[in-house]
């Protein structure tokens, strides 16, 4: 039985490499006859995993196996998906790390680990809310949203000031966002409290949908103008890392 699975996993994963393979082909390789290969393959065709060109002959997967897949990573807990890239940026940078979503025009904190530092500024605790306009995360998000929904933010949250940083004006805010989606992140430069800055970057499902955003937060002693190339980078490639680990594809990131 172990080795009938086996057989029929080796299968599959040919299958997915090509759009259509022959029967002598696709036995080949697996290194199979073409007896049992083609009964695998008879086994699959009944539960409508697999069709057949009735011009070539050739086999090939249907987009019923695709399904699963996506239903798996529609099920994919964000949080716990996450957590080991988030320890291991932690590790990296010693800096507190934030991952959140946006709800209503507004950040919400799923996850967040303090910084390992003795002096550091105060982690946001999962399911508190926080505002978008000003904080890394939220320009991520915004930045990635419809022209429609960053307008509909401005107008129900408005953007209320709470550092002499804090862009307070919406086409300047619009301008900004503009930048972030061209250099694919996003600083709170003591936008949000004076004496913290944060750098943040984006999260997509396997589709290449931005949903969530992952950050860095520390004091601004720390994290200086001068390490926001560096940290910059290091940040985005953990994001790409937890997007990668919801199913999606690097190589056809959206432009």
């Amino acid at each position: 039985m172990i080795q009938l699975v086996e057989r029929l996993l080796d299968l599959i994963e040919v299958l997915a490499d090509e759009k259509e393979i022959s029967l002598t082909e696709l036995a080949k390789r697996l290194n199979l006859s073409k007896g049992t290969t083609y009964r695998l393959l008879q086994s699959l065709k009944v539960r409508g995993y697999v069709s057949q060109n009735a011009t070539t002959r050739k086999y090939g997967l249907k987009v019923k196996i695709a399904s699963i897949g996506h239903k798996v990573l529609e099920n994919l807990d964000l949080r716990v998906e996450a957590r080991p890239m988030l320890e291991e940026l932690l590790e990296e940078t010693r800096e507190t790390i934030h991952l959140a979503t946006m709800e209503n025009g507004e950040v919400i904190f799923n996850d967040s680990l303090p910084s390992l530092y003795t002096l550091r500024v105060n982690h946001r605790f999962p399911g508190e809310r926080g505002p978008a306009h000003c904080t890394a995360v939220g320009k991520v998000l915004l930045a990635y949203s419809t022209s429609q929904k960053i307008n509909e933010t401005i107008k129900e949250k408005g953007l209320p000031k709470l550092t002499s940083n804090t862009i307070t004006s919406a086409s300047n805010l619009k301008k900004h966002l503009d930048m972030v989606r061209k250099q694919g992140f996003a600083i709170d430069d003591e936008e949000s409290e004076e004496g913290c800055r944060c750098i943040a970057s984006a999260i997509r499902d396997y589709e290449g949908k931005v949903i969530a955003a992952l950050s860095i937060t520390g004091p601004s002693t720390r994290i200086t103008p001068k390490r926001f190339n560096q940290l910059s980078q290091v940040v985005k490639r953990t994001a790409d890392k937890v997007s990668a680990r919801l199913g999606f594809n690097l190589a056809r990131t959206p432009q």
